[in-house]
């Protein structure tokens, strides 16, 4: 069986290698990792990477979706950028618990203004 990998020709990645893959904040310093994706059945577009935070001084252990598009490939640390906070993951908690939640629109929480869910 022939292993999968990236090919830096077309840009694609196998998501054998993006789950697991490194998350840093805009500092670049590591704060969790992918653990699985979410994608779109009709279209095949990844929607979410839902990411364990626990490395981010477990502030908030388990998991919360990212919206795909929010994060950029970093080709030095072969990982993700993300701007992320611990203020947003405390707004996004409560809420996340009851994701998928698309579409939300309560513009006082800061995790629905960033897109979370």
């Amino acid at each position: 069986m022939a292993t999968a990998t990236a090919h830096p020709k077309f840009n694609l990645i196998s998501s054998e290698h993006v789950v697991g893959a490194k998350i840093y904040d805009a500092s670049g310093k590591e704060i969790g990792e992918i653990d699985h994706l979410m994608i779109d059945k009709i279209s095949g577009h990844a929607r979410y990477a839902v990411v364990n935070f626990c490395g981010f001084m477990c502030l908030r252990p388990g998991h919360h979706p990212l919206p795909w598009n929010s994060l950029k490939y970093d080709k030095e640390r072969e990982g993700y950028l993300a701007n992320v906070t611990e203020q947003l993951l405390e707004a996004a908690s409560g809420v996340v618990q009851k994701w998928p939640v698309l579409g939300n629109t309560d513009n006082k929480n800061p995790a629905a203004r960033q897109g979370w869910f």
